[in-house]
C-alpha cells in the first residue's frame, strides 16, 4: 500500500502549513500495519502535499462559507494545485496495478485530495482501473458538490470515502462559523468525534483514546441534532423572557456533554477502513 497525504490550513495568518502533525498520522498509521507492506516517506511534492491557506485568506471568505460549490479562492488553489499533483501521483503509482492506495487529507487538503481525484479520472482513469484509492478525509474543508461529483464518477471503481468530522472545528466546511461537511454531504461514512477540535483530529494519541466519544452520520444525524434543538427549545421556554444568554449557553453545552455516543477509540476502525474493510460499527 502507498500512502499520499495532503495537509490543509495554516493557523496563523502568514505562512503555511508545512503538514507535519499530518506526516506523523501517516507513519502511525505504517507503524501499526507494519505487517503490510506500506510505502510513505512524507517528502514534499512527492507523496504529501501542501495548501499555503491561512487565516488571511480564510477570513476573508466567510460569506461563502456555506456555498455548496466551495469558496472560489480555495476552489482556485485546488484546481490548481490538483494539476501538478495528478500527474506526480501518476508518476509515483506502484508498480503493481492493484496495490492499493491511501489518501490521508486534512483541512484544505480534501479539497485539493478532491480536485485532484477528479484530474485524474478526467486524465487518467486507468489509475483506479484496477486497485482500491482509499480517502480518509479529517474535517473536510470541500464543497459537497466536488465530493459529489467524484461519487457519481466512480461508479463501479473502488474508491471508499471515511470522513471524520470534529465537534469543535469552528473552521466548519470552508469558513468560520459555517456549516460543517457532516450536515452538508449524506453520501459515504461519517464519523462525528465530540471534543476534538480542528487540530487535534490529526493526532493518533488522541484519536487512540479508548473514552473518546463519536456517532456516525446516522446517530448524528437522526438523533443527536434532533434532540439538541429540543433540548434548545426547552430551555428557551424556561425563560421568562425572549433571547438566549450565556447561562442557556453553558447548559446546552453541559447537555451536549452528557449525551450518550459510542464511547470507544476510533483506531480499529481507521486500520479497518485503510485496509479496505471498514468494520460495521463504524459504518453509516
Amino acid at each position: 500500500m502507498r500512502i499520499f497525504t495532503f495537509s490543509g490550513i495554516n493557523g496563523g495568518f502568514v505562512g503555511q502549513n508545512d503538514g507535519v502533525e499530518l506526516k506523523y498520522l501517516a507513519r502511525d498509521f505504517t507503524t501499526a500495519l507494519s505487517n503490510l507492506p506500506l510505502t510513505y516517506k512524507g517528502k514534499d511534492n512527492e507523496d504529501h502535499f501542501r495548501s499555503s491557506i491561512n487565516w488571511t485568506t480564510l477570513l476573508s471568505q466567510v460569506g461563502l462559507a456555506t456555498v455548496l460549490d466551495g469558496s472560489p479562492v480555495l476552489n482556485e488553489e485546488a484546481d490548481r494545485l490538483s494539476q501538478v499533483i495528478g500527474p506526480k501521483l501518476v508518476s509515483k503509482q506502484p508498480t503493481d496495478p492493484v496495490e492499493p492506495i491511501l489518501i490521508l487529507a486534512h483541512s484544505q487538503g480534501t479539497n485539493v485530495a478532491t480536485f485532484t481525484l477528479l484530474w485524474l479520472l478526467n486524465n487518467n482513469p486507468e489509475f483506479f482501473k484496477k486497485r482500491s484509492v482509499r480517502c480518509l478525509f479529517l474535517d473536510p474543508k470541500v464543497g459537497p458538490n466536488n465530493v459529489e461529483e467524484v461519487f457519481n464518477r466512480t461508479g463501479d471503481l473502488d474508491l471508499p470515502f471515511l470522513f471524520l468530522q470534529s465537534e469543535k472545528d469552528l473552521l466548519s466546511r470552508q469558513g468560520v462559523l459555517g456549516t460543517r461537511f457532516i450536515s452538508q454531504f449524506h453520501l459515504g461514512n461519517h464519523l462525528f468525534v465530540s471534543g476534538l477540535g480542528h487540530s487535534d483530529i490529526v493526532h493518533w494519541e488522541l484519536l487512540k483514546d479508548p473514552k473518546l466519544r463519536w456517532l456516525t452520520r446516522d446517530g448524528y444525524h437522526n438523533k443527536y441534532l434532533r434532540d439538541v434543538q429540543k433540548e434548545r427549545v426547552r430551555i428557551s421556554k424556561e425563560r421568562s423572557r425572549p433571547g438566549w444568554t450565556t447561562s442557556d449557553s453553558l447548559r446546552l453545552e453541559r447537555y451536549m456533554k452528557k449525551y450518550p455516543m459510542n464511547q470507544e477509540s476510533l483506531i480499529p476502525g481507521l486500520l479497518s477502513f485503510a485496509k479496505g474493510s471498514l468494520l460495521k460499527r463504524f459504518s453509516s
